[in-house]
Order: C-alpha cells, then sequence, then structure tokens
C-alpha cells in the first residue's frame, strides 16, 4: 500500500511542476490530477493540503485539482485507504 500512495505523490508533484503557475503578490495557483499508482486511474476525493495549514483542496470526479499557495509550500496528498507521509 505504501508504495501505491508514494507513486501517487509522485505522480501529482511531476503534474505540478510541469503545469502553468500564475504567480499573484507570493502565490500561485496549482492544478494537477491524482492517479492511483496501481491503476493509473483518477483519484477521486483525494486531499490537497499545503503541509502544517488547514489550506487545501478535494480532487474531483477526474482526479483533478486546483489550490492557490504560498510561494516554495509544500503540498501532502493523502486519501482514505492510503498511508500518509509527511
Amino acid at each position: 500500500m505504501s508504495r501505491i500512495f508514494f507513486r501517487i505523490v509522485l505522480a501529482a508533484f511531476a503534474l505540478i511542476m510541469s503545469g502553468p503557475l500564475l504567480r499573484s503578490q507570493n502565490t500561485v495557483t496549482i492544478s494537477g490530477t491524482v492517479f492511483e499508482g496501481g491503476s493509473g486511474e483518477p483519484l477521486i476525493g483525494a486531499s490537497v493540503l499545503v503541509k502544517d495549514t488547514n489550506n487545501g483542496a478535494v480532487t474531483d470526479l477526474d482526479g483533478r485539482f486546483s489550490i492557490s499557495v504560498p510561494q516554495g509550500a509544500e503540498l501532502v496528498v493523502g486519501s482514505i485507504g492510503f498511508k500518509d507521509y509527511s
């Protein structure tokens, strides 16, 4: 199970880094898609949070999310049934 979660976080990070970043007053808007690592299916209802804050988003039916964060923020992706690494 931990290997699958690692793949989810890795896929989300790759999408975040390759997506367009909109800059405004030291914040960026990050959009991406979270996939389940074993099957490659979009992960519905996964939480995408700025580490150590309550600022977050939830993935939609296609696994997509969009969130405004401070520049340099670290994101944590989690979902029920997957081990959380922070």
